[in-house]
């Protein structure tokens, strides 16, 4: 089941995450046609800007004695303007013997108009006929399933505009850049959200693919915040025998938890038993419907249930991107089934791109240790030990400010430059003292693979990779191996794979409270309840206070009071931002990547052979685009970032991150609704960031009937302490 490189043991069996609706609904709004005219606008007004600095030049060499200074002047920047001659300005032309030049200025300049006003008249056009395609797609069944799979309450709003006879031209424009916007979300991103980011399964090996894409399951959840509040009501409700119940953070399916509480406890509840299973019966009906109509329904009378259990109105916590903002979510499987044949030679490259990733995350890790250790002094007053409590809140009250070179900045004498991107070189004297450094940490990583390659009938034969997000932790788990058949077995055989014999560390989980579908995972080992509720056993389990920070070998270390056990921490298969989680994360295997360069203009791509670490991408602040003029026209706006475009030489289709988003959008030069949003947020950003796409449109290759679609792997890789 592990497939062994030279550092890391990968886990074979992996998750495919896909989109469901083909990038070909979202390629077919381009403006084709307008981008044509308009590059022959452009490169006629080259023409023309190049001639007529040629006749300027001609002009100014005219003897002063032969035209006055202040008409010389002003037929210059008549010129210069692309503004008509006046009839002074062709007398006084004439009189120099310039008939046939002012001849071709009027011909040229009449021509360039022309162009321009066909230009702008078939953008006109186009984009009155990407608009009706627009809507279209969300007058088919699909999309408007998609749509109120995303956004319920907006799938509700839009119903409502669709009854109105009449909408104004700003009403609607605001519309398409809305459904746009999820549009994008479903035809470009691998978010998983039931049938529109199906979870499907593969094989990093040689095996049968079943390819043909096909959801045969369906499974709604209730959100876990709102499990919990149900439990507070059944307990207040049964009393002490309830007491001692509890819902682990790392629950799968929290209803079903509830449900065996119910069975295996002292206290039969026929009236609590009876409101799960109605609330079971509704969530099945809610996960067998595809009409969102009766999706609606159904949310409503799971809502009303809510209501009444606890007293108050479900409010999801919505300042999270991928937090619980709806009582319920459904997850759906895609039968198709994918073995992934990787080469050698790009399983080495992988290992290294890998290593990398893991030292640079040690060297920030270094640099938290000495921070901590020179405030260890102030905060504990001189004494040898702190609490781990007061440790954590001062570093929360006080973030921490953490300067590191960049990325590139530590790679930099590595980089070897090869028509325009970056390799990284390093010997393999240098890799082993790498790969030595980790022998301090037990590492998981989940790494989502994004891979190039040829169909065959072993499955795809990869040719390249680039790695997309590196996760911390078993992200796989939980939800995302709930239709696998085999989920028991991969648990299993990840639990028993961090089963270190004469291991000389003690090995502990924090555990945190959840407040999304993602289930944080608890490894062997203690448990350390923060604000979550941990699976393990009451005596694997302990608490802040029991715990506190020492200086061991000139680092921050934590030991359980009145003790020598000191305690290393898995990282939790959660997100973290880095001044929040600062204080934990010193204690566990490093996490956090050092800062991407800060530096406008490209950055090029950095690669390990085949693998691709950083993709090609471009920072720019938004007046860099935007320009000085506050532009709403729409053909304005198109015409300005076509020669942006130009400007940067930047690929057709890439991801904008803006500074103010936690998500990036994809963006499409020749597609007006991707300008239109881009001007719409580019007012509230900061800064922002161009990324090449890669792979591109032209490498995807899960495809069907419909076209084309985007995906990954999220893979898992481990490599333990080394043992005594």
């Amino acid at each position: 089941m592990w497939a062994k490189t030279s550092t890391w043991e990968w886990l074979k069996p992996f998750v495919l995450r896909s989109t469901s609706l083909p990038i070909e609904d979202i390629l077919q709004l381009r403006v084709v046609k307008t981008k044509d005219y308009f590059h022959q606008w452009q490169k006629a007004t080259k023409v023309l800007n190049d001639w007529c600095s040629q006749w300027i030049e001609e002009i100014r060499t005219i003897p002063k004695q032969k035209i006055l200074l202040s008409q010389q002047r002003r037929i210059i920047r008549r010129i210069k303007q692309k503004n008509p001659l006046t009839e002074n300005d062709k007398t006084t032309l004439l009189n120099l013997h310039m008939e046939e030049k002012i001849q071709f200025y009027s011909l040229k300049n009449q021509e360039l108009v022309q162009l321009e006003i066909l230009t702008r008249n078939t953008f006109e056009q186009e984009l009155g006929l990407v608009q009706q395609k627009l809507f279209e797609l969300y007058q088919s069944e699909r999309y408007d399933r998609a749509l109120y799979t995303i956004n319920s309450a907006f799938w509700s709003f839009y119903q409502s505009y669709k009854r109105k006879e009449h909408t104004k031209h700003s009403q609607k424009r605001q519309m398409g850049r809305t459904l746009f916007a999820y549009l994008q979300r479903v035809t470009t991103k691998n978010d998983t959200m039931g049938e529109f980011g199906p979870i499907s399964y593969g094989v990093l090996d040689r095996g049968a693919p079943l390819k043909e894409r096909k959801i045969i399951e369906k499974k709604a959840f209730m959100s876990h915040q709102a499990l919990q509040k149900i439990l507070t009501a059944i307990k207040d409700d049964l009393g002490t025998n309830a007491a001692e119940w509890r819902l682990p953070s790392s629950a799968v399916d929290g209803l079903d938890e509830l449900q065996l509480l119910l069975k295996s406890g002292d206290c039969n509840s026929p009236k609590w038993s009876a409101v799960l299973s109605e609330i079971k019966h509704n969530l099945e009906k809610y996960g067998s419907s595809f009409s969102p109509i009766e999706k609606s329904n159904t949310l409503t009378k799971i809502e009303e249930m809510y209501t009444e259990i606890t007293g108050e109105h479900y409010q999801g916590k919505n300042t999270q991107y991928f937090a619980d903002k709806t009582l319920v979510y459904e997850e759906c499987y895609d039968q198709q089934f994918l073995p992934v044949v990787i080469p050698e030679d790009i399983w080495q490259e992988l290992d290294q791109t890998i290593l990398i990733q893991a030292k640079l995350r040690l060297e920030r890790w270094k640099a938290f240790q000495r921070t901590a250790v020179q405030q260890f002094e102030k905060i504990s007053h001189g004494r040898s030990s702190i609490p781990a409590k007061r440790w954590i809140s001062y570093w929360l009250r006080n973030p921490a400010v953490i300067e590191n070179q960049s990325m590139v900045k530590f790679l930099e004498s590595w980089l070897v430059e090869d028509q325009g991107d970056f390799y990284i070189q390093v010997p393999q004297n240098v890799l082993q003292e790498w790969r030595s450094e980790m022998d301090s940490f037990r590492w998981l990583l989940s790494p989502d693979l994004m891979i190039i390659g040829n169909e065959s009938k072993t499955g795809i034969e990869v040719s390249s990779i680039v790695i997309g997000e590196l996760h911390h932790g078993f992200t796989g788990d939980g939800w995302m191996q709930y239709f696998n058949i085999e989920k028991d077995k991969i648990r299993q055989t990840v639990q028993n794979a961090l089963q270190v014999e004469h291991s000389t560390q003690s090995w502990a989980n924090w555990v945190f409270k959840r407040t999304m579908k993602s289930t944080p995972q608890e490894y062997p080992g203690l448990c350390i309840e923060l604000t979550g509720v941990s699976e393990s056993i009451k005596e694997n389990i302990l608490s802040l206070e029991q715990l506190e920070v020492r200086i061991k070998n000139n680092e921050v270390a934590l030991f359980i009071k009145d003790s020598q056990q000191c305690l290393r921490f898995y990282s939790p298969s959660l997100g973290f931002k880095e001044e929040t989680f600062f204080p934990f994360a010193l204690f566990g295997t490093p996490i956090f990547d050092p800062p991407k360069s800060i530096s406008k203009g490209r950055h090029a791509p950095v690669k390990v052979g085949r693998v691709t670490m950083i993709r090609e991408h471009w920072r720019f602040e938004p007046s860099d685009w935007v320009g000085e003029q506050n532009l709403s026209d729409w053909f304005q706006q198109f015409e300005r970032l076509q020669k942006i475009q130009s400007i940067f030489n930047l690929p057709t289709e890439g991801f904008i991150h803006f500074s103010h988003e936690q998500k990036p959008m994809w963006f499409d030069f020749d597609n007006p609704f991707c300008i239109d949003l881009f001007f719409t947020e580019a007012k509230k950003a900061k800064s922002f960031i161009f990324t090449r796409m890669d792979p591109s449109c032209q490498d995807l290759w899960m495809k069907d009937k419909y076209g084309h679609y985007c995906s990954e792997l999220r893979t898992f890789l481990y490599r333990t302490e080394k043992s005594i």
